[in-house]
């Protein structure tokens, strides 16, 4: 059984209230080129509704490094990328608390990193997700 799967991405919906250079409302929706099977090993994320949480993990495929080359396999923290905590169901599946939007530049310690709180798009997700 694979535990990976390759998508292409036909369309990115952002947020509608999302305006660049501003740095909020910076959250999109990607749609796929065909549906996306789950198994015991590929699940869907959850979606946090709120609460406390004191440990979350920021992961992605971006640069390794500033200023250099992108990865090609799942590094920690990525603008785009989720910001999760493992999810009280269970060990395998994780809620996404955020999105990674900004911070320092890649490859630097010490600096802080900003995200997109879910919780306050969850209901313009599933107003895309389930119309």
């Amino acid at each position: 059984m694979e535990t990976w799967q390759i998508y292409n991405v036909l369309a990115a919906i952002p947020h509608p209230e999302f305006k660049p250079p501003s740095k909020y409302h910076d959250i999109a929706l990607l749609v796929s080129d065909k549906w996306i099977p789950f198994s015991p090993v590929v699940l869907p994320a959850c979606l946090s509704t709120g609460g406390a949480q004191d440990q979350a993990y920021a992961t992605g495929w971006g640069a390794t490094g500033h200023r250099e080359a992108l990865a090609d396999t799942l590094q920690t923290g990525d603008s785009g990328g989720p910001l999760q905590v493992r999810s009280e169901i269970s060990s395998c599946v994780h809620t996404v608390i955020g999105v990674t939007s900004h911070g320092k530049p890649c490859g630097f310690a010490g600096g802080s990193g900003v995200y997109t709180r879910v919780e306050y798009y969850v209901p313009w997700i599933e107003s895309i997700v389930w119309p």
